[in-house]
C-alpha cells in the first residue's frame, strides 16, 4: 500500500519519489517495541514468603508470632498476636484466607467456650477477633486443625465427636457446623489432628493417637470426597507399615499435589494419587535433620511456593525451633536455616501458617 503523502505525486520523477518516500518513512515509522520488562508480579522459582505464622501453646504464653519470610537464627518476631481475652486460650490450628485474615481455633477458654476466631490481616497485640464462632449450636467440643477453602471454613473436632465440621466463612456467634462428617477417627483409631483441603476440594485428614488402652499405634491419612458429608467413609486411606508414619498432625499441599506429613521424628512425602499401603515418595528424618525426640517433637509443616519445607519442634523446656528444609530435601539432610533463640518469643511451638 501507498504511504497516503506519495498520492498526489505518482508523476514524480525517480529522484523526487525517493525525496518523498525518505520523507514519509521518517513520519509514518512505528517505534521499535521496548524490550520486555521483567514482571514483578509473577513469583521467582526462590522467592520467600511474605510472612511465616507460628502458634505456640505454652501454658502462660498462648500467642501467635510472626517473622519475616527469610527470617534466620535469634531474631524477634515483627508481631506477636495473642487472645483480646485472657480467658481464652489459642488452640491447635491456625488458616489463612487469600485476604491473610487468620482463622485460629480455640479450647480452655471459659468465657467463649470451644470454637474459632477469625482475626483481621496484619493483627497485632490483643486481638479482638472480627468474628467468634462459640456457643453450643455449634458443637465443638474439641476443636484442633483449621482450614479455609473457598469460602468455607472446616475444623477437626476430636474425642468425643470425632467429626470434621464446616462452617461458611462469614459465621459468627452461635451458629450451628453445615455440613459436618461424623465418625472422622475413633476411639479405636484415634483423633482428627491435620487438615489440608486440595484444591478439587478433596479432604486430607490425619488420624492418629487413640486414647490409651486401645491402638496407641495407629497412624493414618484418610481422605474424603469434596462433598463428603455425615456418616460417609472416607475415598482413600494411606495407612501401613511401609507409609512410615508415626503420630501424624499438621498436614500440607503443594502445587503438584504432593502431600508432607510431619511425624514426631520425621517427614514424609507422598506423591499425587499414592495411597493404600506406600512407601513415601520422599522422607526427611535422621541425625541431622534435629527432628529426632531428642531435639524435641515435630507438630507443624508447611511448604511455600518454591518447595521449601518448614517445620515446627517443641522441646520440653518450653522452647522450640522452626527449622527450614531445602525443596525436595530427602532423608537424613540438615535444614538450611532455622529460627530459634530468647528473641523469638516461640514457647512450644504448634502449628504453622506461610503467607506467600
Amino acid at each position: 500500500m501507498e504511504p497516503s503523502c506519495l498520492r498526489p505525486r505518482l508523476l514524480a520523477s525517480l529522484t523526487t519519489i525517493a525525496v518523498i518516500l525518505a520523507a514519509c518513512t521518517t513520519v509514518d515509522r512505528v517505534a521499535p517495541s521496548p524490550p520486555p520488562i521483567a514482571s514483578s508480579i509473577t513469583a521467582r522459582p526462590h522467592s520467600l514468603p511474605s510472612y511465616i505464622y507460628v502458634l505456640n501453646q505454652a501454658a502462660g504464653h498462648h500467642s501467635i508470632t510472626v517473622y519475616p519470610g527469610g527470617a534466620s537464627g535469634n531474631v524477634s518476631p515483627v508481631r506477636e498476636i495473642y487472645p483480646a481475652s485472657s480467658a481464652a486460650a489459642f488452640q491447635f490450628g491456625i488458616a489463612l484466607d487469600p485476604s491473610h485474615h487468620l482463622f485460629v481455633t480455640q479450647g480452655n477458654a471459659s468465657s467463649y467456650g470451644d470454637g474459632y476466631v477469625e482475626l483481621a490481616a496484619n493483627a497485632n497485640g490483643a486481638a479482638t477477633p472480627i468474628r467468634s464462632v462459640h456457643g453450643s449450636a455449634t458443637h465443638l467440643t474439641s476443636p484442633f486443625a483449621i482450614w479455609y477453602h473457598q469460602g468455607e471454613v472446616l475444623v477437626t473436632d476430636a474425642s468425643p465427636d470425632y467429626e470434621i465440621k464446616m462452617f461458611p466463612a462469614t459465621s459468627n456467634g452461635n451458629v450451628a457446623a453445615e455440613p459436618v462428617i461424623t465418625h472422622v477417627g475413633g476411639v479405636s483409631t484415634g483423633n482428627p489432628f491435620g487438615i489440608v483441603v486440595a484444591p478439587s476440594g478433596r479432604i486430607f485428614v490425619s488420624i492418629c493417637c487413640s486414647p490409651y488402652p486401645n491402638n496407641l499405634n495407629y497412624s493414618a491419612i484418610w481422605i474424603y470426597a469434596a462433598d463428603a458429608f455425615g456418616n460417609t467413609p472416607p475415598l482413600h486411606k494411606i495407612a501401613g507399615s511401609k507409609t512410615l508414619l508415626n503420630g501424624p498432625s499438621q498436614l500440607a499441599l503443594d502445587s503438584n499435589g504432593t502431600l508432607y506429613v510431619v511425624n514426631e521424628d520425621s517427614v514424609t512425602e507422598y506423591a499425587s494419587g499414592q495411597f493404600g499401603n506406600v512407601a513415601p515418595v520422599r522422607r526427611i528424618a535422621g541425625s541431622l535433620t534435629k527432628l529426632t525426640y531428642n531435639n524435641g517433637r515435630a507438630y507443624g509443616i508447611a511448604v511455600d511456593s518454591s518447595g521449601r519445607v518448614y517445620v515446627t519442634t517443641a522441646t520440653g523446656n518450653l522452647n522450640g525451633f522452626v527449622r527450614i528444609f531445602a525443596p525436595n530435601a530427602n532423608g537424613n539432610v540438615a535444614p538450611v536455616r532455622s529460627i530459634s533463640g530468647s528473641l523469638t518469643s516461640l514457647w512450644q511451638p504448634q502449628v504453622i501458617a506461610i503467607q506467600q
